[in-house]
């Protein structure tokens, strides 16, 4: 997959998105380690190394949704980029992203990547929408969230964090 150069005016900044898979295991761990990565996403839980193995090994498999490894022009994992809980009633699916920790960050990498997975999601999915809850403390994601088209929903409060919901739909 590609994006249009008015994502990314640099050249060796342009990402594509390729199946996550076992092949990006050391990053992907790098990933879940990263402790701003895991606040700005509100992640809490633990993984070992053989259960990011076998999870990165069933995602080839999965009919529900889609996970994306976002790779730069030199193949760097940049992060991951997830189509999931599809709601086939309202034709919509969630987006969640995680970049791989600062040196990925305010680059662009994500809004590209999303982007990209919006293409999919309305093109070749035919969606009707695509949803998505961000921290309200994260306001990096929030511009990338609007700077391709998501608008604003309602707030709201789980496990004492505060959630901005949003969602776009293909016009």
């Amino acid at each position: 997959m590609r994006i249009l150069d008015v994502f990314a005016p640099n050249r060796a900044e342009q990402i594509e998105l390729v199946p996550l898979s076992v092949e990006h295991l050391e990053p992907y761990l790098e990933l879940l380690g990263d402790e701003e990565g895991r606040r700005l996403t509100a992640t809490t839980a633990k993984f070992d190394r053989q259960q990011i193995v076998d999870w990165l090994a069933s995602r080839a498999t999965v009919s529900n949704r889609k996970d994306w490894a976002i790779l730069t022009a030199t193949d760097d994992f940049v992060g991951e980029v997830v189509l999931n809980e599809f709601d086939d009633a309202k034709n919509q699916m969630n987006l969640r992203i995680a970049l791989r920790g600062p040196t990925y960050f305010s680059r662009g990498f994500g809004r590209q990547a999303i982007a990209l997975a919006l293409e999919y999601a309305f093109d070749e999915l035919a969606l009707d929408k695509v949803t998505l809850s961000v921290l309200i403390d994260n306001p990096r994601a929030i511009r990338a969230y609007l700077a391709v088209g998501f608008v604003k929903g309602r707030e709201y409060s789980e496990k004492r964090l505060r959630f901005q919901r949003m969602s776009i739909t293909k016009l």
